[in-house]
């Protein structure tokens, strides 16, 4: 995967806060919270596509395939769950490693 220094940790791939601090907001790749409604509530990265777990039979509306995606959530476990079904779809795609506890 060129668009990302990806790392391999728990069979998911991974990007650190650090790059993508680093690289966000950039028209490069999409930033995708799989988060439920009331953590969003509480506040989101600016920029993110909000597409819950609970609602990711609809994810392929909220996202496309022509750009790659860094999917965050809490603490890495449901972006990890989420980027490895999107892996399977094909779609480009890396989980932020750490969530969004990491990035604040």
């Amino acid at each position: 995967m060129s668009w990302a220094p990806v790392l391999h940790r728990n069979n998911t791939q991974e990007v650190t806060v650090e790059w993508v601090r680093a690289n966000h907001p950039s028209d490069q790749f999409q930033l995708l919270d799989c988060r439920e409604q009331p953590e969003w509530n509480a506040g989101h990265i600016e920029g993110a596509i909000f597409c819950p777990l609970s609602q990711w039979h609809s994810v392929g509306k909220a996202v496309s395939k022509e750009k790659p995606i860094v999917v965050y959530c809490r603490s890495g476990m449901r972006s990890a769950r989420a980027t490895n079904d999107l892996l399977a779809k094909g779609y480009q795609v890396a989980s932020m490693a750490g969530g969004i506890s990491a990035y604040e």
